[in-house]
């Protein structure tokens, strides 16, 4: 079965689909979208308000250290995106996972010097293991789980994950079972995917399927 649900939701199931349960953050107008759908899922996700964006940075990284989990933050744009630097330089020195999440203005007004427009992509570059702009709702998904991915193997470290605000509002007919999307993998690597909803069954589709309404096809890039 499938349900609209938007960019921000997305974002909280796919974290909650990767384990965990603690989210550091501080809000502001570029990111309340996601604060907005946080409060849903209180029973699942605690988040803990700090009092500085680099705080939260620290704060995540003492929690990733003690619970061998990776530490989640939230943040804003312009200066809250640009106060995170320091911990994640920190991070990225100490090997500790961290899944950063900064606000971003839509996308349409990326170049356009639109207020606390920063180019967290680049500032962040230096001091992440990997920095990606999510630019609409059906990257999601695959963006958290490749973090995720990313921030845990190998060598640990920070990635950050710079969210503009259209694809946090927009919305996108998705799995209502949006554990097994993120959590799909191709031997210890997660796939690039596009997943959508077939109203009629296909021909080609073999064996006894009369009692299905729908298919879900999922398309390995």
């Amino acid at each position: 079965m499938s349900e609209k649900i938007t960019g921000a939701e997305a974002l909280l199931r796919s974290i909650e689909a990767e384990g965990a349960d603690t989210i550091f953050g501080y809000p502001g107008g570029a990111i309340i979208p996601v604060f907005d759908r946080l409060y849903d899922h209180k029973d699942k996700l605690r988040h803990i308000l700090v009092r500085h964006e680099q705080g939260a940075t620290h704060a995540a990284q003492g929690y990733a250290r003690v619970s061998g989990k990776t530490g989640v933050v939230f943040v804003t744009s312009g200066p809250g995106a640009t106060n995170v630097i320091t911990g994640l330089s920190d991070a990225m020195m100490d090997s500790t996972p961290l899944v950063v999440i900064t606000g971003q203005v839509s996308s349409e007004s990326l170049g356009s010097d639109a207020f606390q427009e920063t180019d967290v992509i680049g500032i962040t570059q230096p001091v992440t293991k990997w920095s990606h702009q999510i630019r609409t709702a059906d990257e999601i998904a695959w963006a958290v789980s490749r973090a995720f991915y990313i921030a845990s193997t190998g060598r640990p470290g920070p990635v950050v994950l710079d969210f503009a605000k259209n694809a946090q509002n927009d919305q996108n007919k998705v799995l209502k079972d949006l554990v097994a999307l993120t959590k799909a993998r191709m031997g210890d690597k997660p796939l690039d995917f596009r997943v959508s909803i077939a109203e009629d069954i296909p021909e080609t589709l073999h064996g006894d399927h009369s009692n299905l309404k729908k298919i879900i096809i999922i398309k390995i890039l």
